[in-house]
């Protein structure tokens, strides 16, 4: 039993894996989505979200700056091509994967960008 779980667990990664690999393909993207509980990238999960910021780190850019810009949509698709745009503007060429976005706890209008390697 605990084989057929996990068999259903990796096929549902998988699946999951190949639609983000499609969407990253379709829409040039450098970075790699690894929010794996979105999976529909038509959702407005912050609908009052107004910026993202990305904290970027000098030790991995050669540059220690924040990089905060206006959104022009809000679905996850949006958000991801937001924080793709960043990423690339950060010169961080090692932390390319998209780990987490949420609402600032000073501002919720505010989103921060959270990314991994």
């Amino acid at each position: 039993m605990a084989d057929q779980v996990a068999t259903e667990d990796d096929a549902l990664w998988q699946a999951h894996f190949e639609r983000c690999s499609a969407l990253s393909d379709e829409n040039n993207f450098y970075s790699v989505w690894s929010i794996y509980e979105v999976d529909d990238f038509t959702v407005t999960p912050f609908p009052n979200a107004k910026s993202m910021n990305y904290k970027n780190d000098k030790y991995w850019s050669g540059v220690d700056k924040d990089i905060t810009v206006n959104l022009t949509g809000l679905t996850w698709l949006n958000l991801w091509r937001t924080a793709d745009a960043l990423i690339a503007d950060s010169g961080d060429q090692h932390h390319i994967f998209i780990e987490d976005i949420r609402p600032s706890a000073d501002d919720a209008s505010i989103l921060e960008l959270f990314t991994g390697s």
